[in-house]
């Protein structure tokens, strides 16, 4: 009933098959991701930061842009 250390045989295997359930899940994320071409550490990093501060500055830059032609055309 009990291994190493006084642990637990059954928890020992639960925590067993639970880092068996996650690498086949990782392992079936990969493979869907290599297939589509996108990798979770990148999706990751560009949905946290990259897309959130690169597209506030782009759409400030359009709307300067936008702004600055009309008064252009004016002056």
């Amino acid at each position: 009933m009990y291994g190493k250390n006084g642990k637990n045989k059954r928890a020992i295997r639960n925590r067993r098959n639970d880092n068996n359930e996650r690498s086949i899940l990782f392992r079936k994320s990969f493979q869907l991701n290599a297939i589509t071409g996108f990798s979770e550490f990148n999706t990751d990093i560009k949905t946290s930061d990259e897309t959130t501060s690169l597209s506030s500055p782009s759409l400030s830059e359009t709307t300067t842009e936008s702004s600055t032609t009309p008064f252009l055309v004016s002056t």
